[in-house]
């Protein structure tokens, strides 16, 4: 199973786990002193990352547990002011109530 959306993704790693993650743009773990350098020495240029790799965020045992999460992060990574806050939050108990459906759909569909 892989549920996608945005830059926001739910794998299931084995039959009892499911991981939450996230594609972020990731920079390249360098020594600023170079190979071997040490602290005081000159300092190279350290290069930015340009490629979005995925990011583990977290486990979770439930779907439902899992896609709450993902909604929880997308609201911190997008929430400007106090107002977009509260209609995003009335807008996520709309969803949960959707993706309460679907997940009692899904099992239902499993257990025929």
């Amino acid at each position: 199973m892989n549920i996608q959306v945005g830059d926001y993704r739910v794998v299931r790693t084995d039959p009892l786990n499911l991981a939450l993650e996230q594609r972020k743009l990731v920079g390249k773990a360098r020594n600023p002193y170079g190979r071997k350098g040490r602290q005081g020495g000159e300092v190279k240029v350290v290069e930015e990352g340009s490629k979005k790799r995925w990011v583990h965020i977290g486990w979770y045992s439930y779907l439902e547990t899992a896609l709450s999460a993902m909604m929880k992060q997308m609201i911190e990574d997008r929430s400007d002011g106090d107002d977009q806050v509260n209609e995003i939050i009335n807008k996520i108990e709309n969803a949960k109530d959707e993706i309460k459906n679907v997940v009692h759909t899904l099992t239902a569909k499993e257990n025929v």
